[in-house]
């Protein structure tokens, strides 16, 4: 496993054991003509999970790498912390994520991704599209009818897509460990809780992104999911975090684009407030967001 290994599957786990057997086999299905290895990080489950990425580590020792924590790390040092530390610990020249809850559908994703990037030196990223499973209900996601496609040469508007939303499957991206080495270089004092986008704006800046057209993987949305329990407090940090984020980078990369990241933060603030009933506060959005733009299609 640690010998030419040509991609890392980063895998991060907490209390999935009804679930994690599906990413797991995702993983051990994959066809290719490299070595790959899973880095499987539970952490600290207070169920199953862990018993089964043992047994699955046994079984396939040359695959699946497990890291099980005794001690819950993310309540330590958060998402930033915790994939940079895997992203180090990683042992290929690429990386792709799948978190324990979802999983891969398309037996040849990473030969796909990796036969990709090796013939374009100048793409940093590879991704595809993946499905929503709602409720045993299969659902094709937003992102299969992106307003943009976010592929190609042009980084100026990939990255300004991207500052406006995130389209980008992080369940089937596959990119280069020097391009997240040097994103933990500039971000490493950030404490985002969108830390994907992060990514994947910082790489969008430095090389070219591609999109598969093909499914290859299912995103799970849980009813007992921690975002479902969310209480309009946490959700509402949550979307000024995100407005620090892409300000942060518009600043860094393209302050032209700024007045536009702002007037969409503040949108996004006021949906949100309005979904969970907080009509005051969506209100108090709304005016701010008058102030900030004299024509309101501006934000789009």
């Amino acid at each position: 496993m640690e010998k030419n290994c040509k991609v890392t599957v980063i895998c991060t786990a907490y209390n999935q054991e009804s679930y994690i057997t599906s990413a797991l086999e995702g993983f051990i299905l994959q066809q290719t003509d490299f070595p790959f290895e899973v880095l499987v990080h539970d952490d600290a489950s207070t169920d199953g999970t862990a018993d089964i990425i043992r047994k699955y580590a046994a079984k396939y020792p040359d695959v699946i790498r497990p890291i099980l924590q005794t001690k819950n790390q993310f309540s330590k040092i958060g998402f930033n912390g915790l994939y940079h530390r895997l992203i180090q610990q990683a042992k290929g020249e690429y990386i792709a994520f799948c978190e324990g809850d979802d999983f891969w559908t398309a037996p040849d994703k990473l030969q796909k991704d990796c036969e990709y990037l090796d013939a374009h030196p100048e793409c940093g990223l590879v991704w595809s599209h993946s499905k929503v499973k709602k409720e045993n209900v299969l659902q094709t996601r937003p992102s299969n009818h992106l307003p943009y496609p976010i592929c190609g040469p042009n980084r100026e508007s990939d990255f300004r897509q991207m500052l406006l939303g995130n389209y980008i499957d992080t369940l089937t991206v596959c990119c280069r460990k020097y391009l997240l080495d040097g994103f933990y270089g500039l971000t490493k004092y950030q404490h985002w809780k969108l830390l994907d986008k992060a990514m994947w704006l910082y790489i969008s800046r430095q090389a070219e992104i591609h999109r598969r057209e093909e499914v290859t993987a299912v995103y799970r949305v849980l009813n007992n999911s921690a975002m479902a329990r969310q209480t309009f407090a946490s959700r509402d940090a949550f979307y000024h975090s995100c407005n620090d984020l892409c300000q942060f980078f518009a600043r860094t990369y393209q302050p032209s684009a700024i007045p536009s990241v702002r007037k969409k933060g503040m949108l996004n603030l006021a949906k949100n407030a309005k979904a969970y009933g907080q009509y005051g506060m969506m209100i108090k959005y709304l005016l701010k967001l008058i102030r900030l733009c004299t024509n309101i299609k501006t934000i789009y």
